[in-house]
């Protein structure tokens, strides 16, 4: 396993105008990570269409999203 036990990952989208199957395959490879883990993972910076690929797909309900940065860090450290 690559992550450790109870980490907490922001995944910053903001420079990825798309993302391909391959690259949600290895977000949900992420998710189970974290899951078997007791991690927790939130998006940061989605564009509009890849929000719309997020919610289409399920992932919404995978990760939280947050607009900003800042707001993502602040609730991982929240809790």
């Amino acid at each position: 396993s690559y992550i450790a036990p109870n980490s907490s990952i922001v995944i910053d989208m903001s420079e990825c105008p798309y993302i391909s199957s391959a690259g949600l395959r290895v977000l949900l490879m992420a998710a189970k990570q974290l899951s078997k883990m007791n991690g927790t993972g939130v998006f940061t910076g989605l564009s509009e269409e890849i929000r719309d690929v997020m919610e289409m797909t399920g992932f919404s309900n995978i990760f939280e999203s947050f607009n900003s940065l800042d707001d993502a860090i602040n609730a991982i450290r929240k809790g």
